[in-house]
């Protein structure tokens, strides 16, 4: 995995200083005004440091193998406070939408109990209309007749999916052990 990182070098202050000298000890570089290092580990303490410092800042990149991502998300699971309880199984999300975490729609699956989850609008409704919430997308589960049929297939796919920021930067999360839970679900289960 390789992580480039971009900032302005100006205006100068004494912060962005002191941002611009991490950078430049841990590799940067400073051309046509702009800042530029990279790392290849996603655990370097400058890396975390570094993103601590400027993540605020306007115009401030954060590419993941060519991809820009936010870089607040990068923070957001590194300084994740379940990490260590979840042993695997995300119950965090970066998002709008915490109930459709890997737990939570597990934890609903288990005790027979899904209630499809709405957007963010919803709660909110500082969006959108409150009075229409947007139900989201479940393409793992299906009404038939009183049961709810779920696909486990698609159901992984989801969840792979939805935490895809864990997936990168997570150390914990681990998609064998979000098999096992799928593989423990019923394959139907009646609706309540």
């Amino acid at each position: 995995m390789t992580i480039q990182l971009k900032f302005p070098a100006s205006p100068r202050t004494p912060a962005r200083n002191m941002a611009i000298e991490l950078a430049v000890s841990s590799g940067g570089t400073i051309e046509n005004g702009i800042v530029s290092l990279v790392f290849e580990n996603h655990n370097d303490p400058k890396l975390f440091n570094l993103v601590n410092q400027i993540y605020q800042w306007k115009n401030v990149r954060f590419f993941v193998d060519g991809i820009e991502y936010d870089p607040r998300n990068y923070l957001y699971v590194k300084e994740c406070r379940n990490k260590f309880d979840c042993n695997g199984v995300c119950s965090n999300l970066v998002g709008p939408v915490q109930a459709d975490s890997a737990e939570m729609i597990f934890t609903q699956l288990k005790e027979g109990e899904w209630r499809p989850q709405y957007s963010a609008t919803h709660f909110e409704g500082q969006f959108g209309d409150p009075e229409s919430p947007e139900q989201l997308n479940y393409p793992f589960i299906e009404e038939i007749s009183n049961y709810y049929v779920i696909n486990k297939k698609s159901l992984m796919e989801h969840i792979v999916k939805r935490h895809f920021i864990e997936k990168l930067f997570c150390e914990i999360f681990s998609e064998e052990k979000i098999q096992q839970e799928i593989d423990q679900l019923p394959e139907k289960m009646k609706i309540k």
